[in-house]
């Protein structure tokens, strides 16, 4: 079953505790000359471990609190600060930024922060290495500009900023050019034109050395792809660690091939592109041609390997090439991909015992066709902890039972379903029954899982005082529970 809540940590309690008492103070009519005051005879909260405090303004700030007040973060952020995360955002915060100096982290996705927020930031945080703003709508080409640059001199974080996460906002290739002109620490430019501007730049300034760039990371979103230009990019950064490819029109074996000249390969990612998947277009990349090539070379390093853009691709060659994946992503298996041996094939087709094992596995995401056989031993995996199973048939009541019988689950803390239609209540009553470590389970449009089934799982889980959270979602709303809260909440989307 489900592990019993545990006693909360003496840092639980504190953060809590700091809090409750935060919340429920009354906000003085003048609340700037009070902190001023205060700020005189002493902080105690800056008396506070920066790690305790950073917990508490994390705390305070996705409480629950629809805007937290400005002058409360004013006066609980400290210059010693190094990690910070916002879940709302407003521009009344801009007075705390100042005592941003030592910050290394900082978190705003989601939120409304602008142009204004990137400009302070530039100038306050001169020791920033991570920024995420991811779906952060307002911020447009003029911020990054802002960021990186204050009356044209450049800001002391173009040497320091090497994670910058701005996919899903206003900025475009423009902006995403001046970002890796400008910014020469830069590891990882998370953005839709990544890509494109690199090409542009090894097109247009071929006396570049390949040591003005550090990147470690590359998404191949969607974009007009350019035959060779996945070749020159690994030429002039051949220190890529790790590379995701939405496909596109143009991509070829061939053109996969070029990552072969890469030094360390440790995550690769072959995704469908959805809007090109819808037109059902043929593509010139296969699972023989394209990928095991690569898995050849880099395999024993791979840690993380998504190739759902395969329907089918032999999971025993990818076992093979691969020991130390510690993530895998594929759709469903078929022998006929194979590039290994017939003899080999029939050996773990036929003897269970001879199956390669993947120690370090510890998140799965499969479905679709893949065979209860195969889904069985998958599960069977030793180090696994994070389970996504989508749209597959093989997944019943009765297989459920089998495999949590079997394997116990003893270390999986996350089961995921989707638009799995033969599992009822009853296959899911067995991860509530027996003894294993689940902590969250998620279920999106499974056709026979209802939310009052859902609703008395929240019961039960609330009267064994389990540590255990539940999602739901169907076609019409999203029902959710988290059991170390009172009420099972709804919410319509």
């Amino acid at each position: 079953m489900p592990s019993v809540n545990s006693v909360s940590s003496l840092l639980q309690l504190s953060v809590a505790h700091i809090v409750t008492r935060i919340e429920n103070f009354d906000t003085p009519a003048n609340s700037t000359a009070n902190i001023s005051v205060m700020g005189e005879l002493g902080n105690i909260f800056h008396q506070l471990p920066s790690s305790l405090l950073e917990q508490v303004i994390i705390a305070y700030a996705a409480n629950g609190i629809d805007r937290p007040e400005a002058f409360v973060l004013e006066y609980l952020i400290s210059k010693h600060l190094r990690f910070a995360r916002f879940h709302v955002y407003s521009e009344g915060y801009l007075t705390v930024f100042p005592r941003f100096e030592h910050l290394i982290s900082l978190i705003l996705r989601f939120s409304e922060a602008g142009n204004n927020c990137l400009r302070e930031l530039g100038i306050h945080c001169k020791n920033l290495r991570i920024l995420d703003v991811y779906r952060c709508r307002s911020i447009t080409d003029r911020g990054v500009q802002l960021l990186c640059s204050n009356f044209l001199k450049p800001n002391a974080l173009c040497n320091t900023l090497q994670h910058l996460i701005m996919f899903s906002t206003s900025v475009t290739k423009r902006g995403a050019r001046f970002a890796i002109d400008n910014l020469t620490a830069l590891k990882n430019l998370y953005h839709e034109n990544t890509f494109e501007v690199v090409v542009e730049i090894v097109q247009t300034s071929r006396s570049l050395m390949q040591d003005s760039f550090s990147y470690v990371h590359f998404l191949l979103h969607d974009f007009t792809y350019l035959q060779g230009s996945l070749g020159q990019v690994v030429q002039l950064i051949p220190s890529l660690t790790c590379v995701a490819i939405c496909v596109t029109n143009g991509l070829t074996d061939t053109e996969l091939l070029s990552l072969l000249s890469l030094k360390n390969l440790r995550t690769f990612r072959l995704v469908p592109n959805s809007e090109v998947e819808e037109q059902n277009k043929e593509f010139e990349i296969t699972f023989k041609g394209g990928v095991v090539p690569l898995l050849r070379k880099f395999g024993h390093f791979l840690e993380s390997l998504d190739i759902s853009f395969f329907t089918v691709i032999d999971i025993w060659t990818v076992f093979k090439c691969c020991p130390n994946l510690i993530r895998f992503w594929f759709k469903s298996h078929c022998d006929s991909v194979t590039v290994l041996p017939e003899s080999e094939i029939a050996l773990y087709r036929n003897n269970e015992e001879k199956r390669l094992i993947l120690k370090n596995l510890d998140g799965l995401f499969c479905g679709y066709n893949t065979s209860p056989e195969i889904l069985h031993f998958l599960l069977s995996f030793p180090a696994l902890k994070e389970i996504h199973i989508n749209s597959c048939d093989a997944l019943t009541d009765e297989f459920l039972q089998s495999a949590i019988s079997c394997h116990k689950f003893k270390n999986i803390k996350n089961f995921n379903l989707s638009f799995c239609n033969y599992v009822t209540k009853r296959g899911i009553d067995a991860l509530m029954t027996y003894h294993n470590c689940v902590e969250e389970i998620r279920i999106q449009s499974c056709d026979n899982l209802t939310h009052e089934n859902v609703y008395e799982w929240h019961l039960q889980a609330k009267k064994e005082n389990w540590k255990f959270n539940i999602l739901y979602k169907d076609s019409e709303f999203d029902k959710y529970y988290c059991s170390n809260k009172k009420d099972y909440c709804l919410k319509y989307v």
